[in-house]
């Protein structure tokens, strides 16, 4: 985020910190500025004139998710299902499955 926005990496820009989507979508909404959310913060769910979601341009910052548990962990089939589940939303995944 710091390479993509480089302003925020000043010393003395001002930054708040919550927990929640909806208090920084309200924040943004009430004007206090600017931040970055997860695309699914900005489904139709939440769509608010006040709010306008301005896409990166290339190259577009990524991330790189993990699932990590122990060889010994009493629920594997809890393992499967969120492995699962994160495959769907994410084909591409299906083929770097790995276990920690």
């Amino acid at each position: 985020m710091l390479d993509a926005c480089p302003e925020l990496n000043r010393g003395d820009a001002p930054v708040t910190r919550t927990n929640s989507l909806e208090t920084v979508r309200n924040m943004v909404a009430s004007g206090l500025g600017v931040s970055v959310l997860p695309r699914d913060a900005l489904t139709p769910k939440y769509h608010s004139k006040l709010v306008v979601p301005v896409p990166f341009a290339r190259p577009v910052p990524s991330r790189r998710i993990a699932l990590a548990y122990r060889k010994s962990f009493p629920r594997p089939a809890a393992i499967a299902a969120i492995r699962d589940a994160v495959v769907v939303c994410r084909p591409s995944l299906s083929n770097s499955r790995s276990s920690a």
